[in-house]
């Protein structure tokens, strides 16, 4: 299998953040060390016969992507005023998902704010939502947050996007080998930043399926 190699030209580059050491990004450097560097094996993640390699998330967050991207799209709102616009919105009138998660066997019916199967640690441009995530442990990382009240979840929501929700009991956290999402309605998901619609999802974790040409050690992220 031909190694893949992750380049940071994107608007986020929040896989990228995994591995970068330097703030500054140099990108002749990061390619010429990439052409050298080693090649490591990781994890990557299946939904519905497609892969993500980072994230893939129902609620809130994919609900602010869908319709930033609505804005940029379909009006002359440039990236950055879109978002704010988009987390404003999702924010002040937050909408909760049916879902029933089926977990390694486990059940979990009811109202969602946040329901994010991460590979990768960084989503939202340098959100910080799963600091415990290893992309080689042959894992991924579920975060489902159920409906609560607005005070609970603005607080809520800061701790989580700077990575301090770890003891709060609003979020449920474990890791898993594979879930599936199911509602009696479609509901708006995001994969590596694409947005989708379904009413079921079947994810997966591919363990150390993916060649990956990167200067710094995995085990360093």
């Amino acid at each position: 299998k031909q190694p893949l190699a992750v380049i940071p030209s994107g608007s986020g580059n929040d896989f990228y953040r995994l591995f970068q050491s330097e703030k500054k990004i140099d990108l002749a450097k990061i390619i010429r060390d990439t052409i050298k560097a080693p090649i490591k094996k990781i994890d990557f993640g299946i939904f519905n016969d497609q892969r993500f390699i980072n994230t893939l998330s129902v609620g809130i967050d994919a609900r602010v992507n869908e319709d930033a991207s609505r804005m940029i799209r379909k009006t002359f709102v440039t990236r950055g005023p879109a978002y704010i616009g988009a987390i404003v919105k999702n924010i002040v009138f937050p909408k909760a998902t049916d879902l029933k998660i089926t977990v390694d066997g486990d059940t979990y019916k009811g109202n969602y704010y946040i329901c994010s199967i991460m590979n990768g640690q960084y989503y939202g441009n340098g959100k910080h939502a799963c600091p415990q995530a290893l992309v080689n442990d042959g894992y991924l990382d579920l975060t489902i947050v159920e409906k609560c009240s607005p005070f609970a979840l603005y607080h809520g929501l800061i701790q989580y996007l700077n990575g301090d929700h770890l003891n709060n009991k609003l979020f449920i956290t474990r890791k898993v080998k594979q879930l599936k999402i199911e509602s009696d309605d479609l509901f708006d998901y995001q994969a590596d930043g694409e947005n989708f619609k379904s009413a079921a999802l079947t994810v997966k974790v591919v363990e150390k399926g993916l060649n990956l040409k990167i200067t710094k050690a995995i085990d360093d992220q």
